[in-house]
């Protein structure tokens, strides 16, 4: 259980200055597509960002879907939060051109992911309007069925 980690609880909170920060390398860039290696001390994650779906994006981590969202305003520029691991949150925000939320004509063109408050990857520049933000609902604990001989049920 995530609360027996003593590590848990320090990822509640951004740290106040980052010791041993992760590390993020650029492994896939396609159109409304990439796929970043994010490598720290205790693990290493895949994470996925899909914006080419038929107005839905998804983010996937280690190739589990953790966010999907449904773009009912057809407004791409958006920001996700959700959980890598046990003891990680992270942040992946998305822009594209203003002129393009409509029709997007671009790709990309800002991405920035944070891994427990601190910035590992960025490309682009941020847009200067806000963005709206996507948190991934935690997940629901899977009970396996007993494989003991004694049980009845």
């Amino acid at each position: 259980m995530m609360r027996d980690n003593p590590q848990w609880c320090e990822s509640i909170l951004p740290p106040v200055a980052a010791v041993d920060a992760p590390r993020a390398e650029l492994i896939e860039k396609k159109w409304f597509h990439r796929v970043i290696a994010v490598a720290g001390d205790d693990a290493s994650f895949l994470i996925r960002y899909n914006g080419r779906g038929l107005g839905t994006e998804y983010v996937y981590v280690d190739d589990v879907l953790v966010v999907r969202r449904s773009r009912g305003n057809w407004l791409m520029s958006h920001g996700f939060r959700f959980s890598i691991g046990e003891c990680h949150w992270a942040a992946l925000s998305v822009a594209i051109p203003w002129w393009c939320e409509l029709f997007p004509f671009s790709d990309l063109s800002f991405m920035r992911l944070e891994v427990d408050g601190v910035t590992v990857y960025q490309e682009g520049e941020a847009p200067k309007r806000p963005l709206k933000w996507t948190s991934s609902a935690s997940g629901f604990p899977v009970i396996l069925p007993s494989h003991d001989a004694t049980s009845t049920h």
